[in-house]
């Protein structure tokens, strides 16, 4: 008995140069609508720790709006948490024109485990964070190289990875208000 094996071409059943591309798109096009929300919660800054007190609107969605990013990582050393009527929680980040991010604050009473699933953090214009810290949440951050050193609570959309530490990726929690389409891709 002989057998003869031959090459054969093998077509893939999608294009995964065109997918990736449209996957992008659709990433970027979410991030844009999500920037344009309106804040609707507050935090505080108390020597280093920051408050989130994040009050859900009628579908559970607090929106923070952190803009001057660079000198809130910058000065945040810890994040505390109070939630009412909150299912989700979507940080729109900017920094206009400081875009490099050394993020260090630690999520105080295993927010970042505990809450990671609920919480989306858009990098509106990001080029680099780094992760210091253990960091709870999604992260979408298309155009930023990002470094994380400690555990990621969530998932993780980048430009580029430097992986130091894990990536616990947890089903998202996230719902995305009424008025922003999210696509089948999503």
């Amino acid at each position: 008995y002989k057998r003869q094996l031959s090459n054969q071409p093998v077509t893939a059943p999608f294009n995964p140069g065109t997918e990736a591309s449209n996957a992008m798109t659709v990433l970027s096009d979410f991030s844009n609508q999500l920037s344009g929300l309106d804040a609707n919660s507050v935090y505080t800054i108390n020597s280093g720790k920051v408050t989130f007190n994040a009050v859900g609107n009628d579908s559970g969605l607090a929106i923070f709006n952190i803009t001057d990013a660079k000198s809130f990582f910058d000065g945040a050393f810890e994040f505390d948490f109070s939630m009412t009527n909150t299912q989700s929680i979507l940080f729109n980040v900017f920094g206009g024109d400081n875009t490099v991010f050394d993020i260090k604050a630690n999520f105080l009473a295993s927010a970042a485990t505990i809450y990671g699933s609920m919480f989306l953090w858009n990098f509106v214009d990001a080029t680099v964070l780094n992760l210091a810290s253990q960091f709870g949440g999604s992260i979408l951050a298309l155009n930023a190289d990002v470094t994380n050193n400690n555990n990621i609570e969530g998932t993780l959309v980048a430009k580029s990875l430097t992986q130091n530490g894990e990536i616990h990726s947890q089903p998202s929690n996230f719902v995305p208000p009424t008025e922003v389409p999210v696509t089948a891709a999503l």
